[in-house]
């Protein structure tokens, strides 16, 4: 009776096991966008990173500091909006920079494996990043126009 006991154990262990989702690729592709710098096309690193969504009370990031952001798309739309705010250290002056960031592109399921089940692929259009202050808009570089679920890859370019 108890070998009988621990066959049947045996036995679940290794289905729990078996039904185990080993997925290790990332399941959401994300917008990268570096910071750089206009004259040298260096990496420019931001102070304050602030990130929301436009249209949802998503804060998506506050108070980062980095030369590149990560930001996720909408899915069921054919753009997303996006406030960023920014600052830099010029001269020894901080220069802060409050931004709308219109980014328009096709949006498509790729079927990655069947562990990871589907990912939302994007096709960038067009993005524009107008300065709030000054209405100015930014230089931007559309540097890879296909966002798919590779981590830390940049598709948009800020040139400041």
């Amino acid at each position: 009776m108890r070998k009988v006991a621990g066959i049947v154990i045996a036995l679940l262990c290794v289905l729990f096991v078996a039904c185990d989702n080993h997925c290790y690729v990332p399941q959401k592709s994300m917008l990268g966008i570096a910071f750089v710098d206009s004259t040298t096309l260096k990496p420019l690193e931001m102070n304050n990173i602030g990130i929301q969504g436009v249209g949802s009370d998503s804060i998506i990031t506050t108070g980062q500091q980095a030369s590149e952001i990560f930001v996720p798309l909408k899915q069921n739309a054919p753009q997303t909006d996006f406030v960023l705010a920014f600052s830099r250290t010029i001269e020894g002056v901080e220069v802060i920079t409050y931004c709308h960031l219109n980014v328009s592109y096709n949006a498509y399921p790729q079927l990655v494996n069947p562990e990871c089940g589907c990912v939302m692929f994007y096709e960038l259009e067009s993005a524009t990043c107008i300065n709030a202050q000054t209405g100015e808009v930014l230089n931007m570089e559309l540097y890879n126009t296909n966002v798919v679920n590779i981590e830390r890859d940049v598709h948009l370019k800020i040139h400041l």
